[in-house]
């Protein structure tokens, strides 16, 4: 067994490779040894590393490499990505072992890779174990891979034929949710690289995403599905088949194994999460835009709201009036409002999902025929901010608070349909779906599937407005500054101290009060 200091292990260089070692003076045992490394020409998109390893030992060892890559130009931040692979050597075994992996964006010279390898007590362990070896490269260092050495060429019909036929095959599998069977159909390199560790598991949850960041680094279901076959190219025994969805040109490359077509790498699409840093530099300047006292609203040419936007800019106006009205000031804040004509455009384009989202002095809306929210509940988010950062209780639970007291339905879009705040408090209760206030007042968001939305959102704004109706505006908006959003437990000890503070009376005493309150109404 050899004994690795991080700090002082200096790596001996492979050609045209440069790498630098890890840091931290941190001492490592390892009973493997790294002997080369070996990168195929490097490109966007699928790449190759081969590793040389030795087992020094005289028993099995498990072998685990890390692999990140970083395109820091790539998008407004960057993208990365990263993984694991786990191997076994067997006694005093020296071996080469290939891993596929991926770069996000096109390579330039910030692009860089990073390896580590690790030796855990077993190929599948989660321990998390240091690694006793780091290899950082540089891309200037290594070899960029050249698509012009080769010049593609038409493929055959015959060849064509079955490509277009294994590509129909897969959008069908996978429009059918036949998802184990499509998988079959992606060669391991395309698995690995593509989908990491994880593999069919999260190839079946990008395809049927419960959050926007599900699948926000890959291609939308919907979009490959919509894709229409243009021709097919070869080069280097690769077949290229092009297509598109009349906004872009994908590329999806398929090599011949064992007599099966497989997919071996799908490009030309752009990542959502690219779409999501820069989505109003890129929408908003070819929406149409009215400009009212308070509001700059932008819409789609022909959408519904481009029909209606008169009738919403009085709406929103009227609405912002009326909750600086409740809160006795003025407000010089302009609210940019972007609509879109439905949820699935709102969230391929922005990442957010649900029909609205107010960030900053910018809200976003879902707007049509059928689906229009009122003109209270995000203007309120908007409008409070420079009052403060609560916990999700009063900051949500104010801006339903606000819906109903200025005549709108609040709870219609929140699963509560016509009922009251205070009549739907009462449903929830009498069927034990409840939330405790001492867990409801530690939530700093309420929207995701954890926080219970139906639930908590009725039960935010009851209990803002009987804070409101019993004990009147001032405190409330004193709580409303005084409280903070986090996640850390002191900070929920020292929100319940300050409501204490603020109210005179604990917490238990307030939820009392607050539950005679809507049960006897």
């Amino acid at each position: 067994m050899r004994k690795v200091n991080l700090c002082l292990f200096i790596l001996s260089p492979v050609v045209s490779i440069a790498f630098v070692p890890a840091f931290g003076g941190v001492e490592q045992e390892s009973n493997l040894e790294i002997l080369d490394v070996k990168f195929e020409p490097i490109r966007q998109g699928k790449n190759i590393v081969r590793v040389k390893s030795e087992n020094t030992s005289g028993q099995d060892q498990a072998f685990k490499i890390g692999i990140y890559t970083r395109s820091p130009d790539y998008g407004r931040k960057g993208i990365g990505w990263g993984t694991s692979f786990s191997e076994t050597l067997r006694q005093h075994e020296t071996k080469w072992t290939r891993f596929a992996f991926k770069i996000q964006g096109p390579v330039t010279d910030k692009t860089w890779l990073r390896l580590r390898f690790y030796n855990p007590d077993s190929p599948n362990s989660d321990e998390r174990k240091e690694h006793f070896e780091q290899r950082m490269y540089a891309s200037g260092d290594l070899e960029h891979y050249n698509s012009e050495r080769t010049a593609a060429k038409p493929a055959s019909e015959t060849d064509s034929i079955a490509v277009v036929e294994t590509f129909r095959q897969v959008q069908n599998l996978i429009r059918e949710q036949k998802y184990e069977q499509a998988w079959q159909l992606f060669t391991k390199d395309y698995q690995d690289a593509e989908f990491q560790s994880p593999g069919l598991e999260a190839f079946r949850r990008i395809m049927n995403p419960k959050r926007p960041m599900d699948s926000a680094f890959w291609w939308e279901k919907e979009d490959f599905l919509s894709l229409q076959p243009s021709g097919v190219v070869e080069r280097d025994d690769v077949f290229a088949l092009t297509a598109t969805d009349g906004r872009q040109t994908w590329t999806i490359d398929f090599v011949l194994q064992e007599n099966q077509w497989k997919v071996d790498w799908i490009a030309g699409y752009l990542p959502r999460v690219l779409g999501w840093q820069n989505w109003e530099e890129r929408l908003l300047p070819a929406m149409e835009k009215r400009s009212t006292k308070h509001f700059d609203i932008y819409y789609f040419k022909n959408s519904t709201a481009a029909k209606e936007n008169e009738q919403i800019a009085e709406q929103k106006d009227k609405g912002f009036r009326e909750i600086c009205r409740f809160l006795g000031k003025d407000s010089d804040i302009r609210i940019r409002l972007v609509l879109f004509e439905d949820g699935r455009t709102k969230h391929s384009e922005t990442g957010h999902q649900g029909r609205g989202w107010a960030y900053g002095s910018t809200i976003v809306e879902v707007y049509n025929e059928q689906e229009q929210l009122d003109p209270y509940h995000e203007t309120t988010h908007v409008l409070m901010r420079p009052f403060g950062a609560p916990p999700a209780l009063f900051n949500e639970g104010f801006a339903v608070y606000m819906s109903e007291r200025l005549g709108a339905h609040a709870l219609d879009d929140l699963s509560g349909g016509r009922a009251t705040i205070y009549e739907r408090a009462r449903e929830l209760k009498s069927k034990d779906e409840w939330i405790e206030l001492e867990e409801l007042i530690t939530y700093n968001e309420i929207g995701s599937h954890q926080s219970r939305p139906p639930i908590a959102y009725a039960e935010a704004a009851c209990f803002v407005k009987f804070l409101i109706d019993e004990y009147g505006k001032d405190k409330f908006l004193q709580a409303y500054k005084k409280l903070k959003n986090s996640n850390s437990k002191i900070v929920h000890w020292t929100n319940k101290m300050a409501l204490q503070n603020i109210y005179g009376k604990r917490l238990y005493e307030l939820k009392e009060e607050w539950e005679k309150a809507f049960q006897k109404e």
